[in-house]
């Protein structure tokens, strides 16, 4: 436990000098229940919507996300299409070659986009179909086709059997990456570990279980913290109100190995959407369901002491984000409108010190689940370490 708290100690220094170096994308496709997919910039002072993107639009109501360069401009954007299938597109709408009829599925919660190591311009998609429970990955060469894009393989089967929820972490020492997900089996959580190389992703090992005290779901969000030295998974359906709604493990970097499992109880509701402070000082969970009292909060992950801030934050939500101007983002539904609130300071010891604006983006007739892309956590282009 000692070598875990000095690692945290550590990880955490280093934050506070490079947490502008080690921010999340400032660039989001937002993708409502509507189909409508946006682009939002978070680099200003106000976030600022740009128009609609051509040709996206109806296919689902979840999963967005996109790359972009070292500079912030948006090289392409992955959403389900019309069709039901997930397409791979520039800013302008326009398809890259071979880039559509990647698997997918209307609801699926999260996908990751990964720098291919030692192959400049060239991603590894991966991509989750809810129905079936698999992830698949394709690799995106961004400066293919004379410099158009294009998909240059598409929908290798990773894993199956596996929940919604997937994490990357950062760039290890030797140019790698872990990939993290669930399976859901015999009653609980299995946590897998993939190894992400320059020449594919390997096969998963399991490296923790975890138990709840209630049933598991397929759809439960998986995050890793800003330093890479935490893991968690939401429990949403953990019962009665006094059980454990988050599995939370210390995390080794370079190892990928888990340890010291807690269960932390932050809400007599269903938990689902999960997201980390920039700072990783703070936990924050929004609750789900049909009605619109729903909770968003955030525990202490020191004391553990959880905090309610909106007791009636919206219905039906599942998506929390950081973005690289030091904010916190959740998609919020009132009755007749979408919202997204912002957290303008999460790492505020503080709850009435946070910049809770649970109004701040609002729009009339754009459906009704606001749908943020799952990017690589803490580390945008451009900010990874070089390989040794």
């Amino acid at each position: 436990m000692a070598r875990a708290h000095h690692r945290r100690l550590v990880a955490f220094a280093a934050l506070l000098v490079l947490a502008d170096a080690q921010a999340q994308l400032s660039k989001w496709p937002i993708r409502t229940g509507s189909g409508e997919v946006r682009l939002i910039d978070l680099s200003a002072a106000e976030p600022v919507f740009g128009s609609l993107i051509p040709s996206f639009g109806l296919g689902g109501t979840e999963d967005v996300n996109l790359m972009t360069d070292a500079q912030g401009d948006v090289l392409f954007i992955t959403a389900v299409d019309s069709d039901g299938k997930i397409a791979v597109r520039k800013l302008n709408g326009e398809l890259l070659a071979n880039g559509a009829g990647l698997w997918g599925n209307s609801s699926s919660q999260a996908s990751a986009i990964v720098p291919r190591p030692c192959h400049p311009g060239q991603y590894f998609f991966i991509h989750h179909d809810a129905e079936l429970h698999r992830h698949y990955y394709s690799i995106i060469d961004a400066y293919a086709n004379g410099g158009q894009g294009a998909v240059i393989e598409k929908n290798r089967l990773l894993l199956n059997s596996v929940g919604e929820g997937i994490a990357v972490s950062h760039q290890l020492i030797g140019g790698c990456r872990w990939l993290y997900t669930f399976r859901v089996d015999e009653g609980g959580y299995r946590i897998l570990r993939a190894r992400i190389s320059a020449t594919g992703i390997d096969d998963a090992t399991v490296i923790g279980t975890c138990a709840p005290n209630g049933a598991a779901h397929w759809w439960s969000t998986l995050k890793v913290s800003p330093a890479n030295d935490r893991l968690a998974v939401s429990l949403p359906g953990s019962a009665p109100s006094s059980a454990g709604d988050i599995a939370l493990w210390d995390l080794d970097p370079e190892s990928g190995e888990l340890s010291g499992l807690q269960q932390l109880a932050v809400s007599a509701r269903t938990v689902s959407g999960i997201e980390f402070s920039p700072l990783g000082r703070f936990l924050y969970f929004v609750s789900n369901g049909d009605a619109l009292n729903n909770d968003f909060g955030r525990v202490n992950l020191v004391t553990h002491a959880a905090q309610i801030i909106d007791p009636a934050i919206g219905w039906w939500i599942m998506h929390i984000e950081s973005a690289a101007n030091g904010r916190l983002y959740v998609g919020s539904r009132g009755l007749g409108t979408t919202t997204i609130a912002e957290v303008g300071q999460p790492d505020a010891d503080a709850a009435g010190d946070i910049a809770y604006d649970p109004g701040a983006i609002a729009f009339q007739g754009w459906g009704i689940i606001p749908s943020f892309p799952n990017s690589i956590e803490g580390e945008p282009p451009g900010t990874a370490p070089a390989t040794s």
